[in-house]
């Protein structure tokens, strides 16, 4: 029994390792802790619809907040794929809400647009919180900016409980 729990330690630890060097090796970005709770109405959608949303629709929230044309736009995220997608079944028993689909996001972003996202006194910026509500199925988001020190903490419990096969950027 103990080997399996080895095992499984190994592979998470080489994971979270692999993830925490793409993120913190670099001194051009700094980093955000993003949850995305989503309006599904207790729907069973698949969890490719949600990563795909996020993807496409939530990270375009952010690129337009960035810079304003397609082509300047196309790369102003250096890494838009560590976004993890979690089922709360806890949640949906415990409250009356249904909002039990949401994605746990690292982001970086690069400190020559920090200040586009991430106000002066360590806040969010309000128009892109204001973007990000209006969106249908967006039913609310938490951003907070990440000390680089605590990305591993953040990566730690964005791939609590998950075997390696499971994370979205390994699809």
């Amino acid at each position: 029994m103990s080997n399996k729990i080895e095992e499984y330690k190994l592979r998470y630890d080489a994971t979270t390792n692999y993830l925490m060097h793409r993120v913190t090796d670099f001194d051009d970005f700094k980093l955000l802790a993003v949850t995305i709770t989503f309006n599904s109405k207790g729907a069973k959608e698949a969890e490719d619809k949600w990563l795909s949303y996020y993807k496409k629709d939530v990270l375009n929230k952010f690129r337009r907040r960035l810079a304003s044309g397609k082509l300047q736009q196309q790369g102003v995220l250096p890494i838009d794929d560590i976004a993890q997608y979690e089922l709360d079944i806890s949640s949906k028993l415990t409250c009356k809400k249904t909002h039990v689909h949401h994605i746990h996001a690292l982001l970086p972003i690069y400190t020559k647009y920090w200040g586009k996202i991430v106000n002066e006194d360590n806040t969010i910026n309000s128009r892109l919180i204001k973007d990000l509500n209006s969106m249908q199925l967006v039913s609310s988001a938490l951003i907070e900016p990440l000390d680089k020190s605590a990305a591993y903490t953040w990566l730690s419990y964005m791939t609590k409980g998950k075997h390696k096969s499971n994370f979205s950027w390994n699809k």
